[in-house]
């Protein structure tokens, strides 16, 4: 019988469980100092449902603006859901058409960052130009659309290689420093042209 403690989880950390994860505070914040560098202070982030994950991006968010003398604004702070493109398609519809309209919007992933591209052309903005938009994930094959998606990647085979790891020094019984116990890895900015400078 396998142990509870000998299992190897992505994206979700259990003190003094076996965990890998994106540096998902990292990819926030180069999210947002890209967007920033550029010219942009009214950010919007639509973010996923509630998960470690999605607190850890919260925060992230919440504290970059902070350090750059900037608040969060309620109304551009939306919840959606994982993978769900309708729903993020909507709230991109709602926070266009609102007054003090955003120039960035974030999104939960590319799937729903694709959906805001769709939302952004059918409210008559052109996507790169008049509106900007930040993906997570680095989806190859939604950055063939155009415009090329700007989005930050999650290294999915370090991800998995790094579990795959872990696991075989458990099944091989060996005592694991709590040090290594969650590896974190790294992301990074791919740029594309769905940002505008202003």
């Amino acid at each position: 019988t396998r142990r509870s403690s000998d299992l190897v989880s992505v994206d979700y950390v259990s003190e003094g469980k076996y965990s890998v994860i994106s540096d998902n505070a990292a990819g926030i914040r180069s999210a947002l100092e890209y967007a920033l560098g550029l010219g942009h202070v009214n950010i919007a982030y639509i973010y996923g449902e509630p998960s470690q994950v999605t607190d850890i991006r919260k925060s992230a968010f919440i504290q970059t603006l902070g350090e750059h003398a900037l608040t969060v604004n309620e109304k551009m702070f939306l919840e959606a859901k994982y993978l769900h493109p309708e729903l993020s398609y909507e709230l991109t519809r709602r926070i266009l058409s609102g007054e003090n309209r955003p120039t960035c919007i974030l999104y939960p992933d590319d799937l729903c960052a694709v959906a805001g591209m769709k939302a952004g052309s059918d409210a008559g903005l052109k996507v790169g130009k008049e509106i900007s938009l930040i993906g997570f994930d680095g989806h190859p094959v939604l950055r063939m659309l155009g415009p090329q998606l700007t989005t930050i990647q999650q290294d999915t085979d370090a991800i998995g290689q790094s579990a795959a790891r872990l696991m075989l020094r458990l099944l091989q019984k060996e005592e694991i420093p709590m040090a290594e116990r969650v590896q974190c890895i790294d992301v990074k900015l791919l740029e594309g042209n769905t940002v505008a400078q202003i």
